[in-house]
């Protein structure tokens, strides 16, 4: 729960305005919030777990998802969690530019993405096993809305202010 809930946070936080805030949310219950995207381009975020049932049963105030080999060292009790699924790279390089179709891939996994007007779909296949996922995410003049991953029912949506 704790590692999917990390995910959800790292795909919100990708690439949105400085001041906007998104709302993690897992089967309709609000799970967490992030408000500062400014580490995008070192390769992490931070988000902050704001659901109080949920704070009863964790030991830490921070979430921090980072790609590979940019473990940031941030001070306070932190659940750090490394982006394998390619995440961080999905949202970055999907907010300045929404093409046709894209493909994007590491070592263990294949992203497949395809945009039409601002909403992109995309299809997570991880090279070792053949399994699949998939979700969308939706932009508005490149600013970042949205996010719903098909598989795990995560949703990042951004706060109305």
């Amino acid at each position: 729960m704790i590692k999917l809930l990390v995910i959800v946070l790292s795909f919100i936080s990708l690439y949105a305005a400085p001041s906007a805030k998104y709302n993690v949310i897992n089967s309709g219950v609000t799970l967490g919030q992030i408000s500062d995207f400014s580490t995008i381009n070192k390769g992490y975020l931070v988000a902050k777990p704001t659901n109080g049932l949920l704070k009863l049963f964790i030991s830490f105030e921070n979430y921090v998802i980072h790609e590979k080999a940019k473990k940031p060292n941030i001070a306070g009790e932190n659940k750090y969690k490394e982006d394998n699924h390619l995440l961080l790279n999905l949202i970055r390089e999907l907010t300045d530019d929404q093409p046709a179709e894209k493909i994007i891939e590491s070592k263990t996994h294949k992203l497949l993405i395809k945009c039409i007007d601002g909403k992109c779909t995309y299809k997570r296949i991880n090279k070792k096993t053949d399994d699949s996922s998939s979700g969308y995410l939706n932009f508005l003049n490149n600013e970042f809305l949205e996010l719903y991953d098909d598989s795990s029912g995560l949703s990042f949506k951004k706060i109305d202010e």
